[in-house]
């Protein structure tokens, strides 16, 4: 894993240990699953695409509002890693 992945997967996992509750109440890891165990909602989603598009300097296009893309905060890590790779 690369020093910008790290710094990446960093980040995704701050905003959602200071967003969500939940979250705070176990040891969240990167392949942890959001969707579906309650620690991230469908508005919770949306929180999260908010916090990528503005962090990182990308846009989430309607195609892309997949499970598998914010599965995990390893998935996260690498949809804003391939975004990033795309727009450079």
């Amino acid at each position: 894993m690369t020093t910008e992945t790290k710094e990446i997967g960093s980040q995704i996992k701050q905003f959602i240990l200071d967003t969500f509750p939940r979250a705070r109440q176990q040891s969240l890891v990167e392949d942890d699953a959001l969707l579906g165990s309650n620690l991230v909602d469908s508005l919770g989603v949306l929180e999260l695409v908010t916090f990528v598009e503005s962090e990182f300097g990308i846009t989430v296009c309607d195609d892309e509002l997949l499970p598998e893309n914010f599965q995990t905060i390893q998935c996260i890590t690498n949809f804003v890693k391939g975004k990033l790779e795309t727009s450079a």
